[in-house]
């Protein structure tokens, strides 16, 4: 007999998705979990491997998943590593597939990635997501989605099984400037908490006091409580790693200043990421305030 969860997934696109880590992994989880037929890639293979029990396929190569696909999800580290592994991938792509950019790549990649796709023939929309590991576990993400708009009917599927908000804001790479602003605010939010943690600590104020304080005012977001208790703990599993708020300030920075535009609160924080990547790289990004931490003298955090 047919599986009729069998069935429904013969009936529906095959998925590339290429970056299976703490936001791929979980959004490919998601898709598998909704009856699409996944066929995973991911340099590390085990990262990729982990999807098998839920149904995936593993590709060997990039470009195998690609060729074996209907749709692309890139979920890579940067805009280098994006159009590396698509540029080796995308020739392999069926005519008028449908490639999802969704990590953050900055404006500049973007752009080049969408030039990589109408080159191979390819459909592209640029759709960074907002959210952590676990909103994406969740399929609680807002997807950015920007591109032609005789694309949405074939993008939402993905779209509406990830996310559980979704803002479809014009022509391509309007999704990726919305994303670099509103990471800009992430960015100073938990920069602030971690300096106001720090100066209690430092000002012999109890720091759990102080959440308890703004938590239910119109300045305790909920961010404060979660990355607070974090901080207060020493304790960073990730959910959206140091490294890649960095890495995130770094391209806001950029654009704003091929703009005319100084920014002067996100290079701050940008130093202070910098000053705690060396023990904290992989870790939650409020591992921020072990920059101030060390600055005080304070030793470094908890295991």
């Amino acid at each position: 007999m047919t599986d009729s969860r069998s069935l429904a997934a013969a009936e529906q696109p095959t998925i590339a998705v290429l970056g299976t880590g703490i936001m791929g992994g979980a959004m490919a989880a998601r898709l598998l979990d909704h009856g699409s037929p996944v066929v995973a890639w991911n340099r590390d293979r085990a990262k990729a491997d982990a999807l098998v029990p839920l149904g995936a396929r593993v590709a060997p190569t990039a470009a195998d998943a690609v060729a074996a696909a209907d749709l692309v999800v890139t979920m890579l580290a940067d805009g280098p590593a994006t159009e590396d592994v698509m540029g080796g991938a995308l020739g392999r792509a069926a005519p008028g597939a449908l490639w999802l950019q969704m990590a953050t790549v900055g404006p500049d990649a973007t752009a080049a990635l969408a030039a990589m796709a109408r080159g191979a023939g390819a459909d592209f929309v640029d759709a960074p997501v907002l959210g952590t590991r676990r909103p994406a576990e969740e399929g609680k993400l807002t997807v950015l989605a920007s591109g032609p708009g005789h694309l949405r009917p074939r993008a939402e599927p993905v779209f509406e099984v990830v996310g559980s908000r979704l803002f479809w804001l014009g022509e391509i790479g309007a999704g990726t400037r919305m994303k670099l602003v509103v990471n800009t605010w992430i960015a100073a939010l938990v920069g602030g908490l971690a300096e106001s943690i720090a100066l209690a600590e430092a000002i012999d104020v109890d720091p759990a006091a102080f959440l308890d304080v703004v938590e239910g005012t119109a300045v305790g977001a909920p961010y404060v409580r979660e990355k607070g208790t974090m901080m207060l703990e020493r304790s960073y599993p990730a959910q959206f790693p140091l490294r890649w708020l960095g890495k995130d300030v770094l391209l806001a920075s950029g654009a704003a200043a091929r703009q005319g535009l100084a920014l002067r609160v996100a290079p701050a924080i940008g130093q202070l990421i910098e000053a705690a990547l060396g023990s904290h790289a992989d870790d939650d990004m409020s591992a921020l305030v072990e920059a101030f931490r060390a600055s005080a003298g304070q030793g470094p955090s908890r295991p």
